[in-house]
Formats: C-alpha cells, sequence, structure tokens
C-alpha cells in the first residue's frame, strides 16, 4: 500500500495513510447505503472541518457511487485530506521512506525532492529523548526503595558535547546515557 507524502508550509514532511477500506469504497460507492445520511451535510461537515468544498463534494460523492482507479483513489483523498496542508505530493512505499527515529526532523523542498534529515533538528530531539529517559529513570529510582541509593548521574554537558559532534543520524542513535 502507498503513503501519501508531501511537504508542509514549514518544509517538514508529513505521510497519510490512506485506509485500505476507503480505498475500496472510493473504487466500489456504496460507504452510505443505509445509513440514512444527506450527502450535502457530509460535506458541510468537511468544509466545517477545514476541506475545500470541491475536495468535500467529490469524496463524499466518490464513497457514495465509487468508479474510482486505485490512483483516482489516492488522488481524491490527498485533496481531501491532505491539499490544504502542503505541497509536492508524492505516492511512496512505506519501504522508501527513512527511518522513521528522526521523522519531526524530516525536511524536503515545497518541489520535493528526497528527504532529508534537519541533524540540528534531530540532535535536539535526541537529546530531548535522552533527558526524558533520565527523568523516568529517576522517578522510577525515587519510587523503589532497593534503588534509593543509586541515582542516576549523568554529566548533560559531555553527553550534548557527543551529540554535538554526531554527524550523521547512525552515530546520534548510537549515543545514550548510561
Amino acid at each position: 500500500m502507498k503513503r501519501i507524502l508531501y511537504t508542509r508550509h514549514d518544509g517538514g514532511v508529513n505521510i497519510c495513510t490512506p485506509a485500505p477500506d476507503i480505498l475500496a469504497w472510493l473504487s466500489n460507492g456504496g460507504y452510505w447505503d443505509g445509513k440514512g445520511v444527506d450527502l450535502e451535510e457530509q460535506v458541510e461537515r468537511a468544509v466545517i472541518a477545514g476541506h475545500s468544498r470541491s475536495a468535500a463534494i467529490r469524496f463524499v460523492r466518490a464513497l457514495d457511487r465509487g468508479g474510482h482507479t486505485t490512483a483516482e483513489a489516492y488522488d481524491i483523498i490527498r485533496d481531501r485530506d491532505c491539499g490544504h496542508l502542503g505541497t509536492a505530493f508524492d505516492l511512496v512505499a512505506f519501504s522508501d521512506l527513512p527511518d522513521r527515529w528522526f521523522r519531526d526532523a524530516w525536511r524536503r523542498g515545497h518541489n520535493g525532492g528526497p528527504i532529508e534529515v534537519d541533524m540540528p533538528a534531530a540532535r535536539n530531539i535526541h537529546f530531548g529523548r535522552i533527558t526524558r529517559s533520565i527523568d523516568q529513570e529517576r522517578t522510577r529510582r525515587r519510587h523503589e526503595l532497593s534503588m534509593w541509593q543509586n541515582p542516576v548521574e549523568v554529566n548533560l554537558g559531555a553527553l550534548a558535547d557527543k551529540i554535538e559532534k554526531a554527524e550523521c543520524t547512525a552515530a546520534l542513535k548510537a549515543i545514550w546515557w548510561e
């Protein structure tokens, strides 16, 4: 199954994973059968939620009538769910995506292109993960009598220095507190 990859307006990267059931309904129709639903009301709800009217109409009608190829179904979902959120839309296989460990540091141009990891952002993400882990361990030890005598002592300055010197995501992921 493909994912819809796009560049957010801030340069970050988002991935939309359409539900297989929705893809099937867009192809086969009949989603609203027996539900007593007013299609115009569904369109209005989508517009109120921030979707464009034309994309909402196309989506609601496609769920009702079907008749779309898989490629068209992806386009309908892209236009309704992602179109207002970014630019440079591409269909990608999950296996073509980079390691998700630093997903919040993914960047790409507004015109598309490969996903790159913004290393300064990745360093901040990793430092935050480590400090949260240290805090959790300190809390755990404070609440266990047998661990009270073994406080967590970490030189955050030295840790930050190692993180700053990491030149790639693999080197960055290898850094952890002990």
